[in-house]
């Protein structure tokens, strides 16, 4: 049996810890050099990054004024006395759904527009209603491809759901389903590492 062998410490002397081990990769040195964007280009990302976020803010903007154009048009077709089979068919809905969705509107605002020199002003208030919901069906579209964009320059869910006045868990349910996502880092060389 080999005794481990022991240093006797003379008087007052204390001891020391033992001197760390080396490990086998110590000798070695590893010079990472990592630069995913230059400051010129983090300028452009950071501008880049704020258009996308107002592009997204005019987007919610132009679809809550074509919602709110929607029930202007039946509050004015209401008010002519239009029946709400007839407006249910502009906005392919059911009658039972367009009444129950705008009614209270119908009751409690005021119509802009009554075409009392018109002939016939059933004809144009519904035309009215149709243009504002085809200009409601371009703008929601609009409006998702304005949060994939705003994305793909890094805007948070945070910031997108403040654009779109959502709190943010919803506005990830909203426009999360609809957007396939994909991450791709960009590794560059320093020039100093290329002229080695």
């Amino acid at each position: 049996m080999m005794a481990k062998a022991m240093r006797r410490l003379a008087r007052g002397q204390r001891a020391q810890p033992p001197p760390p081990r080396k490990r086998p990769f110590d000798d070695h040195r590893f010079d990472i050099n990592i630069i995913l964007c230059d400051p010129a280009d983090m300028a452009t990302a950071s501008a880049d990054r704020e258009a996308a976020r107002l592009a997204l803010v005019k987007a919610y903007e132009r679809k809550e004024a074509a919602t709110a154009a929607i029930t202007q048009a039946v509050v004015d077709a209401r008010a002519l006395k239009i029946t709400w089979k007839k407006i249910a068919a502009e906005l392919g809905v059911e009658a039972s759904n367009a009444t129950r969705k705008y009614k209270p509107y119908a009751d409690s605002m005021k119509p802009k527009n009554l075409w009392e020199n018109e002939p016939d002003p059933e004809l144009p208030a519904l035309a009215a209603l149709r243009r504002a919901v085809t200009e409601h069906s371009e703008a929601e579209p609009a409006e998702v491809a304005a949060v994939a964009v705003a994305r793909s320059h890094d805007v948070t869910w945070k910031e997108i759901a403040e654009a779109v006045h959502m709190k943010e868990p919803n506005a990830f349910v909203k426009y999360g389903a609809q957007l396939e996502e994909k991450r791709v880092v960009t590794v560059r060389a320093t020039p100093s590492a290329e002229a080695e």
